[in-house]
């Protein structure tokens, strides 16, 4: 039987007690260790399924205020694709859901997420790298990051905007999340960059394993009280960004959507370089090189 006087027992002790120093934790631990066990195996075992779990646990998600005053500034960074990329890797998914508006019994939350609004054709993908530079740059030269929006009539609708996630609901007094089909966006080229609510009508279903086209008529309406019980298309939720403040009221949310709403199907495609660097100077240049070999090719 195995104890503590068996002398693999110092040696797992001891290496033990170096990966506490090196990570910095109390020595005391240690004996808060033994303390659980009186064999090696035990003590490995106990130490596997508490200690290092703890040590191992992931980071705490950027906090709502922080991740919002990083979302404000995107706008000064619209034609900086390393800004623009910087800040996708550290909110995608690593922050907690932003409020974006409240009623009294619901609260509506952004959770900052790639993917979030789905194109209605998907782009061209080059497959042969044996093309010429004309070639490929008539075909993929898309904005990585930009959507474009077309309608039939809206004058309002954006026409390119930065999809920042989804947006979420729950009870004022409860804790569960409930998705929506709404895309939370920003407006690229208006001065004051406004807030919009877009129906991703092309989500994604894990559990069916494929795409799935939803109707936004056909659903059951997520503002009752703003125009009968239907939902819209796209409604504006701020005229600017910087008017995205936590724990907004949803009175001033129903007041810009009535000002600014679209009925009718949205075609979202993507955002060719060539004719958003006549609107937005420099958004036009697109550096498609990966880390060590990749070179800059221009869209205009």
């Amino acid at each position: 039987m195995a104890t503590q006087n068996n002398p693999n027992f110092q040696a797992i002790k001891d290496a033990i007690t170096e990966s506490i120093r090196k990570d910095g934790l109390p020595t005391d631990l240690l004996a808060l260790v033994r303390s659980k066990t009186r064999s090696p195996e035990a003590y490995l075992a106990w130490t596997q399924n508490n200690l290092l779990q703890k040590i191992n646990s992931p980071p705490a998600k950027l906090p709502a205020a922080d991740a919002l005053t990083k979302i404000q500034s995107l706008p000064a960074n619209f034609t900086n694709l390393q800004a623009i990329m910087a800040f996708t890797d550290a909110l995608n998914n690593n922050s907690v859901p932003i409020p974006l508006f409240q009623s009294t019994t619901t609260q509506y939350l952004v959770v900052v997420k790639a993917g979030a609004l789905s194109l209605s054709v998907p782009p061209i993908i080059v497959s042969s790298l044996h093309q010429t530079d004309v070639e490929v740059d008539n075909r993929t030269k898309v904005h990585p990051f930009f959507c474009s929006l077309t309608h039939p009539s809206s004058t309002t609708l954006p026409k390119y905007v930065y999809p920042v996630g989804q947006l979420y609901h729950k009870p004022s007094t409860g804790d569960e999340l409930a998705e929506t089909n709404y895309a939370v966006v920003i407006d690229v080229l208006g001065q004051d960059h406004g807030i919009w609510l877009v129906w991703n009508r092309r989500g994604f279903s894990a559990e069916a394993d494929d795409e799935v086209v939803t109707d936004p008529a056909k659903e059951k309406s997520l503002f009752i009280g703003l125009d009968a019980t239907k939902n819209f298309e796209a409604v504006q939720v701020a005229g600017k960004l910087s008017e995205w403040k936590l724990g907004a009221d949803r009175a001033s949310f129903e007041g810009n959507a009535r000002r600014a709403k679209v009925e009718g199907e949205i075609v979202v495609g993507v955002a060719k370089v060539e004719e958003l660097g006549r609107v937005l100077p420099g958004a036009g240049v697109v550096d498609w090189g990966l880390e060590g070999r990749g070179r800059k090719r221009r869209g205009y």
